[in-house]
C-alpha cells in the first residue's frame, strides 16, 4: 500500500504534462516491486519517452509563440 503522503506527492508531479511519464513509472514500480528484467524494460521505455517529452516541450514552445504572433498582429 502507498502511503497518503507519497501518493499526493506522486499526483501533484503527474500534474505536469513532462513529469507525467516519470510519475507512472514510480508508481508502477511502488506497486509491483518490479523485477531487475522489468526495471531494464522500463529503463528503455523511460527513454522512448523522454524524446516523447522533448516533441512535447517543442510543440508548447510552438504553441506559445503561435499565441504571442496571433496577439501581437491583432494587437493585443
Amino acid at each position: 500500500m502507498i502511503s497518503s503522503r507519497f501518493s499526493t506527492a506522486l499526483l501533484v508531479f503527474s500534474m505536469s504534462p513532462l513529469g507525467f511519464s516519470a510519475a507512472a513509472i514510480y508508481l508502477l514500480a511502488a506497486l509491483h516491486h518490479l523485477s531487475a528484467g522489468s526495471i531494464r524494460l522500463l529503463a528503455a521505455f523511460h527513454h522512448l519517452s523522454a524524446g516523447s517529452i522533448r516533441l512535447l516541450a517543442a510543440f508548447y514552445d510552438l504553441s506559445a509563440a503561435s499565441v504571442s504572433f496571433s496577439t501581437a498582429s491583432h494587437g493585443l
